[in-house]
């Protein structure tokens, strides 16, 4: 009697040691992906999120909500040998293909990662859950165009920005020129005198709104040509490197002069688009370093059929500025209207104006 009740006594002490009950805590396993090549595992706050590429199409996604009265976030606990990519305590993602098992206990959620590649590669990510913690759960699957953005880090449009700031580009600025307030206004004459200019190479643009005004601060190019048709002078270098007109050698007919600025400009522009309505407006203004000018005369005489010269003995004021205003449509096609309220070349200078440009854009 007394080996019989030894022997069921030993049966059940082995029983209550093989059980999950008695030894380790009981686990569950939520889900198995064979085979997934991006996974991306995120904790904010109370909310945890697992994202990861499913073998046959989408994405798997899964969420724990950890309310606890405790402060702080646990980190990860990550064991194993595998190198994956961690920022901090709070994000971390691999790029390769991974074998994934999540699973879930009372006192902590896993995600087992092995690789594909190698199988001794393994890594073991724990996330602890407070003693006090009430949990709450949510799995799905989503297509590509859904999560994505969860993936890379992408906010949706229904969420709050995160910067204000942002890269742009602008378009290009096709104009006329008008030598405004020059000596001998016939000579330089508008409807042969044009600009070229990308307004933005590169720059950044402050939206604090989603939809308002923004402001716009980059560098970009200009090129500005001046043209004079006079048949008797053409343009030249003066003595102090500004421009004047020097008359043409006997038996020599002119054909056009032309005086190029070349400018590195820095806009500072405000933008405003209004509601509901594809028309959107810019204003403000744009400093010029003008690094480089030169003249170019072209004629005719006896000997010659045709002759050309040009030089570079050119100094224009190093610094000007322009006052910009523009209207388009989509940001497509739109007229510009551009003024310098400064004169081109320095004071001394027989040949001086204050360039006023009309023209169209492209892309602004």
């Amino acid at each position: 009697m007394k080996l019989t009740n030894c022997l069921i006594l030993s049966a059940i002490t082995i029983l209550c040691a093989s059980s999950p009950l008695y030894g380790e805590e009981m686990t569950d396993t939520i889900k198995v992906i064979e085979k997934s090549s991006t996974t991306r595992l995120e904790r904010k706050g109370k909310l945890l999120r697992l994202v990861t590429q499913l073998p046959e199409k989408g994405y798997y996604l899964y969420e724990t909500t950890i309310d606890s009265s405790s402060s702080g976030t646990a980190p990860f606990i990550l064991e194993g040998n595998m190198q994956l990519r961690m920022e901090g305590d709070s994000l971390l993602r691999s790029h390769e293909p991974l074998k994934v098992v999540l699973s879930e206990s009372e006192s902590e959620v896993s995600i087992h990662m092995a690789s594909l590649q190698d199988s001794t590669q393994y890594a073991l990510v724990r996330i602890p859950f407070p003693d006090d913690a009430t949990i709450s759960t949510s799995q799905r699957q989503a297509d590509v165009i859904e999560t994505i953005g969860e993936i890379f880090g992408y906010r949706s449009k229904n969420k709050k920005r995160k910067s204000a700031w942002s890269f742009s580009i602008e378009g290009l600025c096709f104009g006329l020129n008008n030598a405004g307030g020059q000596p001998v206004p016939e000579n330089l004459q508008w409807g042969k005198s044009w600009e070229i200019s990308w307004l933005q190479c590169a720059g950044v643009t402050y939206a604090p709104k989603p939809k308002g005004v923004s402001l716009q601060f980059g560098v970009g190019l200009s090129w500005r040509n001046f043209t004079s048709n006079s048949a008797e002078s053409h343009l030249a270098p003066s003595p102090d490197r500004g421009v004047c007109y020097m008359p043409y050698a006997e038996g020599v007919t002119g054909k056009k002069s032309n005086l190029k600025i070349f400018s590195v400009t820095f806009p500072i522009l405000a933008s405003y688009k209004i509601p509901k309505t594809a028309v959107g407006f810019k204003a403000g203004a744009i400093l010029n370093l003008n690094p480089h000018a030169s003249v170019k005369s072209t004629a005719f005489c006896e000997e010659y059929d045709k002759i050309e010269w040009s030089t570079s003995e050119i100094a224009p004021r190093r610094f000007t500025v322009d006052i910009f205003g523009s209207v388009s449509i989509a940001g497509a096609v739109g007229v510009y209207v551009k003024w310098s309220p400064m004169r081109m070349m320095h004071s001394s200078s027989p040949i001086n104006f204050q360039p006023l440009t009309l023209g169209m854009t492209f892309g602004i």
